[in-house]
């Protein structure tokens, strides 16, 4: 980005949507949403930023990289830097940003590849943030008071290198694990997976009466495990599209579990959920 984006989240916002990149509001100084839906409302429409900055100027920035043609790897630490050097991410200049991270954290922006990207880990401390999920762009203020920075502003957005395309198709490649007859289709402006549209809206609106914002304590681990059971039986989805969705209802937790908390929670679900295999798949 060879533009200043100033300082003033406002500003900055203001700059990421005219760029064509969605963008959404979160808590200053925080990582959790401030809007309903958090990065599944997501847009680069100049209103309805204006609105949302609006009230509050300092809010922090989510971005959504799937709509905007980006995936973007979240690097955490020095430890992850060696494994991110095998899949040849740091051989190339591209789009970077410090994150506010005690131990150092980077995000490297690259344009999305052709095809479907969860945030399935390549290597400890290195995933990609992609169609269920969201980043915290600069000027933003990590949780720690550390502000969000651009490493080169000037660096061009550059094609994911062939080491980490090819690790990363291969993470999202399905296991399936049954065959219900959908059509499985790349992920849209909802910025998840999906399936057949119908079937899209009907686990959208599931997932939309569930809690959010959700902290430590407050029951995210009965919830998590009730939207494996749904997902995974009720509705029939395969893993990676349930872990997909379920990601992106974690996403919007003011605390959300940890990677290996929610795929405990989703597993145990489909295996103790109480409903019939395929149950929601006719439900109006």
């Amino acid at each position: 980005m060879t533009a200043e984006i100033g300082r003033r989240p406002q500003h900055a916002a203001q700059r990421y949507a005219a760029r064509g990149w969605h963008i959404f509001p979160l808590h200053t100084a925080d990582k959790a949403p401030a809007n309903h839906h958090g990065f599944r409302d997501a847009t680069d429409d100049a209103d309805i930023v204006a609105v949302w900055w609006g009230e509050n100027p300092n809010f922090n920035i989510g971005l959504a990289p799937e709509p905007c043609g980006l995936v973007v790897v979240d690097i955490d630490g020095p430890d992850a830097r060696a494994h991110a050097e095998r899949f040849g991410l740091l051989e190339v200049r591209t789009l970077s940003a410090r994150t506010g991270r005690a131990n150092g954290g980077e995000h490297l922006y690259f344009r999305r590849p052709p095809f479907a990207v969860g945030n399935r880990k390549l290597a400890a401390g290195v995933e990609p943030k992609g169609g269920s999920g969201y980043v915290v762009p600069p000027p933003s203020i990590h949780p720690s008071g550390v502000r969000y920075r651009f490493i080169d502003r000037s660096a061009p957005i550059a094609e994911l290198p062939a080491r980490a395309r090819e690790a990363l198709r291969a993470a999202q490649e399905p296991a399936h694990e049954h065959d219900t007859g959908q059509e499985r289709i790349a992920p849209g402006a909802s910025g998840v997976y999906r399936r057949a549209p119908a079937l899209e809206k009907r686990v959208a609106a599931y997932i939309a009466r569930l809690p959010s914002g959700m902290h430590r304590g407050d029951g995210r681990n009965q919830v998590a495990f009730q939207l494996g059971a749904a997902l995974l039986r009720d509705f029939a989805l395969d893993r990676p599209d349930a872990l997909a969705w379920a990601e992106a209802w974690n996403a919007s937790n003011t605390e959300p579990l940890s990677d290996r908390e929610l795929t405990e929670a989703v597993s145990n679900g489909a295996r103790y959920g109480s409903h019939a295999y395929g149950d929601k798949l006719a439900w109006r």
